[in-house]
C-alpha cells in the first residue's frame, strides 16, 4: 500500500472510558448477588437492553434485583470491581484502526465531567491513529463508560452506560453549512455504529448518500432492529456472527455449529429487508471469529451453483491468521471487531484496494489486535500489518479440498506448473536420504485456481495451458476482472482446472 495519504475517512460515533473485569466463572456481582453473562458472551449491549434480555431479566427476578424503567443504568452502577481503566468505544476503536492506515477524523462527544478521562482519551486518539477530533462535542455530563466483561478464554461481553454518546442536539444534524455536512463532503467513506442515538447515524447517512459518500453500517452498541429510516442510505453494513441473526431473524447455527447454507438464508432475509426498504444493492460483510469473514456482494442471491471454492457469484471469503501468542488463543478480543472495520473501510474506500485486498488487510490488522490487551491500545500499527498480510492465510468458512495458488513474477512459469502438477498428480511418500529430508505423501487434489494479477496474468495462463496439455485437468472456468490496487485498476485472471 502507499504511505498515508490526506485526511479522507470521516467516523461519527462513541467514545468511552472502558472499565475492564476479568471474570473467571462467566459471572458478576450486581448488589453482591452473582448473575451468569454467558448468554450475552460475544455482545455488546445498553444497560436497558441488558436489563430486557430474557436470559438476563429471570436472573435479575431471581436475585430480586427489580429495576424500574429509566433506572437501567444505576442497577448497572451497582456492579462489582475491580476494575482496569482504558480508552475505548466503537467509534473512537474504529477511527484509530482506520487512522493507522490512512487519516481518519472522528466526530463524537467528550462530556464535561470527565475531564481527567478525557485528556486520557485524547492522548490515545493521537497515539494510535493520529485521529483528527477537532469537530467533537464538548457537553454536560460524563463522558461514555462500558463495562468490558472478559471471559477466561478472551471473549467478552460489553455493557454501556451513554453518557455524552446519548446527547447529541437535535435534528437536522447535517444540512448544508454546518460542520458535519462540511465533515462529510471532504470524506472518502462514512462509518456509523449503533452507540449513538438512531437519528444521529439517520441525519449522517441521508446527507453521505446525497453527497455520492459510501456508509459503512457497524451493527454493534445495541440489539434493538435496525431503523428502517436508516436502511435506504446504507451502503454496506457488517454485523458480526452473533449480530446477524437477530438483524435478519434467522438462525444460523446448527447443533452449535455456524453453517454456510443458514449464514446465506439470514443474508438473504437481511437484503430482502434493505430492498423492502428501497435499497437492493447493500452490501454485507460479516466477521465470522475463527472462520474468517464473507462479503456478499450488491449483486449477491442465494442462487446458482458453487464454484471450486464453494462460493456464488458475488461472495468473497477471507479466513484467519495463524495469532504469534504464547498458546495460539486471543489474549483479548475487545475491539477486534472495530478493528476489523476500521482497517477494512480505511483500505478499500480510502486506499481505494480491491475488495479481497481490503479484507485480507482487515483481518490481518483484527489478528494483530487481539494478541495485545485492551481496545484502543491493541490497534496495530500499519508495518506490523504489512508483516501479516505476507504470512499464510487459512482459506475461511467455505473450506473445500481445491486448492488456490496465486502466481506472480517473482519464481518462474516452470515453478508454477511443477507446483500445479504436484497439486493434481499427488505427491509420493520418499524416506529421508542422506541430506535429503523424508517427504510426507499428499493426495492429489480434486481442483486448483490459478491467479495471477498484472503481468502475471501471463504466467497463469501458461500454467494452465501446460496442465491441459499433459492431461492433468480440464478448464472449468476462465475470468477476468479489473480490482482496484492502491487506487488503481489491475488486470486479473482466475482460471479454474478440475481433475481431467
Amino acid at each position: 500500500m502507499p504511505e498515508k495519504s490526506a485526511p479522507k475517512v470521516l467516523v461519527v460515533g462513541s467514545l468511552n472510558v472502558d472499565l475492564y473485569k476479568k471474570i473467571e466463572d462467566s459471572s458478576i456481582e450486581l448488589s453482591g448477588k452473582a448473575i451468569d453473562v454467558t448468554p450475552i458472551k460475544g455482545s455488546t449491549l445498553p444497560a436497558k437492553s441488558f436489563v430486557e434480555n430474557k436470559d438476563m431479566a429471570k436472573q435479575l427476578e431471581a436475585a430480586n434485583l427489580k429495576c424500574v424503567a429509566g433506572e437501567e443504568e444505576s442497577l448497572l452502577l451497582k456492579l462489582g470491581g475491580p476494575f482496569e481503566q482504558k480508552t475505548g468505544g466503537k467509534g473512537a476503536n474504529a477511527a484509530a484502526a482506520a487512522g493507522q492506515t490512512c487519516s481518519c477524523a472522528l466526530i463524537c462527544n467528550f462530556g464535561k465531567q470527565s475531564e481527567d478521562e478525557n485528556k486520557m482519551l485524547l492522548a490515545d486518539l493521537k497515539k494510535f491513529g493520529k485521529v483528527n477530533t477537532k469537530r467533537s462535542g464538548l457537553i454536560d455530563g460524563p463522558t461514555g463508560t462500558a463495562y468490558i466483561l472478559s471471559f477466561a478464554d478472551g471473549d467478552n461481553a460489553i455493557l454501556l452506560l451513554g453518557g455524552a454518546n446519548q446527547n447529541w442536539p437535535d435534528a437536522p444534524l447535517a444540512e448544508e453549512g454546518s460542520q458535519l455536512y462540511e465533515a462529510v463532503s471532504s470524506s472518502v467513506a462514512v462509518m456509523l455504529q449503533r452507540e449513538v442515538p438512531e437519528y444521529v447515524n439517520v441525519e449522517v447517512a441521508r446527507c453521505a448518500r446525497k453527497l455520492n459518500k459510501p456508509v459503512f453500517m457497524d451493527v454493534g452498541g445495541t440489539d434493538a432492529p435496525l431503523d428502517e429510516k436508516l436502511m435506504p442510505f446504507i451502503s454496506e453494513i457488517a454485523p458480526n456472527e452473533s449480530e446477524i441473526r437477530f438483524i435478519s431473524g434467522v438462525e444460523t447455527m446448527r447443533d452449535g455449529k455456524l453453517e454456510k447454507g443458514l449464514l446465506r438464508e439470514a443474508v438473504a432475509a437481511l437484503k430482502a429487508k434493505f430492498a423492502a426498504a428501497g435499497n437492493s444493492t447493500v452490501e454485507v460483510l460479516v466477521t465470522l471469529g475463527s472462520q474468517g469473514s464473507m462479503h456478499f456482494g450488491s449483486q449477491w442471491a442465494n442462487s446458482g451453483s458453487e464454484d471450486l471454492m464453494g462460493l456464488l457469484p458475488h461472495e468473497t471469503q477471507m479466513g484467519v491468521f495463524r495469532l504469534e501468542t504464547s498458546d495460539g488463543r486471543p489474549k483479548d478480543t475487545t475491539g477486534a471487531g472495530d478493528c476489523f472495520r476500521g482497517s477494512y473501510v480505511a483500505a478499500r474506500y480510502g486506499e481505494g484496494e480491491s475488495l479481497q485486498q481490503a479484507m485480507k488487510w482487515a483481518t490481518a490488522a483484527s489478528s494483530l489486535s487481539v494478541e495485545v490487551h485492551g481496545a484502543m491500545p491493541s490497534m496495530p500499527d500499519r508495518k506490523k500489518i504489512q508483516a501479516r498480510v505476507a504470512k499464510d492465510i487459512s482459506s475461511g468458512l467455505c473450506e473445500t479440498s481445491a486448492v488456490e495458488m496465486k502466481v506472480t513474477l517473482k519464481k518462474p512459469t516452470k515453478f508454477y506448473i511443477q507446483a500445479a502438477r504436484s497439486f493434481l498428480k499427488g505427491i509420493e511418500a520418499r524416506p529421508a536420504d542422506g541430506d535429503r529430508k523424508a517427504v510426507e505423501a499428499k493426495p492429489p487434489v480434486p481442483g486448483l485456481r490459478i491467479s495471477g494479477l498484472g503481468q502475471a496474468c501471463g504466467v497463469a495462463l501458461a500454467t494452465a495451458s501446460q496442465i491441459v496439455g499433459e492431461k492433468l485437468g480440464r478448464i472449468q472456468s476462465i475470468k477476468t476482472a479489473y480490482p482496484n490496487l492502491s487506487g488503481k485498476s489491475c488486470p486479473q485472471v482466475i482460471i479454474d482446472i478440475v481433475q481431467a
